[in-house]
């Protein structure tokens, strides 16, 4: 078999052909709305609990290797573990844009005002922010949402066992990098194939060619990544974490199929519709979720105008076809949930948010121009509410940032009071181990401490948390304290000299107790 290798410059003029005004406009587009929109992040380097106890230089990867993201350290090599804020989140706003630009050739988005409104959204997600503040990795997680993406554009633009070999394989880094993405490329999937339906230019024989493609490929994918998991946590002498439940992936035995789905749905209406859960001032800021209900409108009223018009309601076979993918939309969104028994969908740490918005922009599209009063009200209204999403997300993004910060800024003035009163304590060595007991963000201190504490509400967070205040106090004021050993910990944590202590900063609160100097938060 020959193989035809083109010159660079045949290479140019076909990458030219594909590289239209659309594309090039929303690659720019996009990456400006997202350094104006993570602005904050990229001036403050603001940072969560995982960033600052990684801090300047990780070199350690065997909690992500047991995560079953093994890319992660690869990606990481590249930059020698080095952790550079802003180089790093600037990156990951490149691959972010270009993410989009394939999402829009998959859903055939060419109107520049939907691109921009897309792109803001796509952007401002709460997924966005919280992978941009984790500087460690974000070049990694955006890495792992591109290959995902990448992936299924392949497999619609192209027709070869390569290709389905080279989209498999994208899956699986996908999936070793952030398993949560696979979301994102079935919920593409499924936008593609019940676009190909509604427009009625495939017979269903094409249309179901097409699905099962797309899911040969993905249980490929699957099948390699759950493999690759294993193997590379054996190669570095480690078992996979437990950790929401991760070493149950892939064992369906485990699953209560039914159960599963009923939380899913549950939670989605939760957070998307009835404005409960992490919808209530964490996900929708100044907007009730309940703004979501015109959005389901409109996709459903531009759905059952294609249908009449298309002409699709004749026949049995593809109306039916085309409710069952409307039904299968809660499954993609949520497919993590399946995975891993004990993983729950998190509307912050799912990038899929966003589709919902890309299918109604990719309904307007085919819809096109119309005489119809009704469909004409229904764009407008669609673009208005998507304005006010925009406009929502731009704002709980910003507001997200500012209240991280301003814990950061709190966190840094009680580690420096810590490492005054701990030093001036009478009897205090360098080398004397330390215990910081309870939490500060307790009412006894009046913060939020999650930069130190994260959601962990346990007494003796310093323990459960794994050093962290140490990790901040060499990370932030460059000063080393050994940690107290397990049995000085349990003998300390009972006894009456902690019981009799105040908190913190109280003059009681900070006091050496057999040999261990130990800080009393709460």
């Amino acid at each position: 078999m020959k193989i035809k290798i083109l010159n660079p410059e045949e290479k140019i003029l076909k990458w030219e052909g594909w590289w239209d005004n659309s594309k090039r406009y929303c690659l720019i587009f996009t990456f400006i709305a997202g350094l104006i929109i993570h602005l904050s992040e990229l001036i403050y380097q603001i940072g969560g609990i995982d960033t600052i106890l990684f801090g300047v230089h990780q070199k350690n990867f065997d909690w992500e290797v047991s995560l079953g993201r093994w890319m992660i350290p690869l990606i990481a090599s590249i930059r020698n573990g080095i952790v550079v804020p802003v180089f790093t989140s600037v990156v990951s706003l490149i691959l972010m844009a270009m993410c989009m630009v394939f999402i829009i050739d998959i859903l055939d988005i060419n109107n520049k005002v939907w691109i921009s409104i897309c792109a803001i959204i796509f952007m401002s997600v709460p997924y966005m922010h919280y992978i941009v503040q984790l500087f460690y990795c974000s070049d990694a997680y955006s890495f792992s949402l591109l290959f995902s993406v990448v992936a299924v554009w392949l497999l619609i633009k192209f027709k070869s066992i390569f290709v389905y070999v080279v989209s498999a394989l994208l899956f699986m880094l996908s999936l070793a990098i952030y398993q949560s993405q696979i979301s994102v490329s079935i919920v593409l999937c499924l936008i593609y194939i019940f676009i190909m339906t509604i427009k009625d230019e495939k017979n269903l024989k094409e249309i179901m060619a097409q699905m099962s493609k797309f899911i040969c490929t993905g249980i490929g994918g699957v099948l390699c990544y759950l493999v690759s998991a294993r193997v590379a946590a054996g190669f570095f002498n480690l078992e996979l974490a437990g950790y929401k439940g991760i070493n149950s992936m892939g064992m369906p035995s485990n699953m209560d199929f039914f159960a599963s789905l009923r939380r899913l749905i549950v939670y989605l209406m939760k957070t998307y519709v009835l404005n409960s859960d992490l919808s209530k001032g964490d996900f929708w800021g100044i907007f009730d979720a309940k703004i979501n209900i015109l959005v389901i409108l409109v996709v459903a009223l531009l759905i059952i105008y294609l249908v009449i018009k298309n002409r699709i309601y004749k026949s049995k076979k593809r109306m039916s076809f085309l409710v069952f993918i409307l039904l299968l939309f809660p499954v993609a969104f949520g497919i993590i949930t399946f995975m891993v028994v004990e993983e729950e969908y998190l509307s912050r740490t799912s990038p899929q948010v966003a589709m919902l918005y890309f299918f109604m922009f990719t309904l307007m599209s085919i819809v096109g121009n119309t005489d119809s009063l009704c469909i004409k009200l229904s764009k407008w209204l669609g673009v208005f509410v998507a304005v006010l999403i925009c406009y929502n997300f731009v704002f709980t993004t910003n507001q997200y940032y500012y209240g991280v910060n301003w814990i950061n800024e709190k966190t840094y003035g009680i580690a420096s009071r810590m490492v005054d009163r701990a030093e001036q304590t009478p009897g205090w060595y360098a080398e004397m181990p330390m215990l910081i007991v309870g939490d500060s963000r307790s009412k006894n201190y009046g913060i939020l401490d999650e930069s130190i504490n994260g959601t962990n509400t346990e007494m003796f967070t310093f323990y459960v948390n794994d050093g962290s205040w140490q990790k901040y106090l060499w990370q932030y004021f460059g000063v080393k304290y050994s940690q107290c050993t397990d049995s000085q910990y349990q003998k300390i944590k009972d006894s009456d000299e902690l019981k009799e202590m105040d908190y913190f900063p109280e003059k009681n609160s900070v006091k050496i107790i057999d040999g261990v100097l130990v800080i009393k938060l709460s």
